[in-house]
């Protein structure tokens, strides 16, 4: 069974300064996270770039958009501090959601009927939206109709746009990840906590 690494950083001890500091960052890297208002997106862009130079190296845009390097895919998310990043032989979408409150207003517009009758709680929205995230960024066709998006089977096949994904949901502390590749053989997530290094 193939193993995909799932790189985890918290960002919440690192500081906007040291970002400057941060080992394989190039130039045009800096100058992408300066663009950012915040603290916490200056953060999350910068270690998003960490991550890919420092796994991947440079990279180019394939198809959809899909960022690929020597016939590697890889894929970032990040949400309210912590950035995960995770790459494969054959198209990847990661995304990984922080759990809070959402209104009916959004859950009905991110679910298909079937979905919406399947939450009973926030937890159950947000096992929703990253199996859908994940897909949509595996297959690099965006949300443009975030209804159509398969989410269920969490864990298992889903058929989109004439291709077959495998997926699976994982909770850490108050977070929802999903990892989706475009395979039909199973795999485990090895998941590794990062530094700076």
């Amino acid at each position: 069974m193939n193993e995909i690494e799932l790189h985890i950083l918290d960002t919440s001890n690192i500081t906007v300064d040291s970002l400057y500091n941060l080992p394989y960052l190039k130039a045009e890297d800096i100058k992408e996270f300066e663009r950012y208002k915040t603290k916490t997106g200056k953060k999350e862009k910068a270690i998003s770039a960490y991550f890919k130079r420092k796994y991947i190296g440079d990279y180019c845009l394939g198809k959809n958009g899909k960022p690929i390097a020597n016939n590697i895919y890889f894929n970032v998310s990040h949400s309210n501090g912590i950035v995960i990043f995770a790459k494969y032989n054959k198209e990847i979408g990661v995304d990984i959601e922080h759990i809070e409150s959402k209104d009916e207003d959004i859950k009905r517009y991110i679910t298909n009927d079937e979905e919406y009758s399947k939450i009973q709680n926030d937890e159950d929205f947000f096992s929703i939206w990253v199996s859908k995230e994940s897909l949509a960024k595996a297959n690099g066709s965006g949300l443009k109709d975030i209804k159509t998006i398969p989410a269920l089977p969490y864990d298992g096949i889903k058929q989109y746009e004439g291709e077959k994904y495998y997926s699976h949901l994982l909770k850490i502390n108050d977070y929802f990840i999903s990892v989706t590749i475009l395979d039909l053989n199973d795999f485990i997530i090895k998941t590794i906590i990062e530094g700076i290094r």
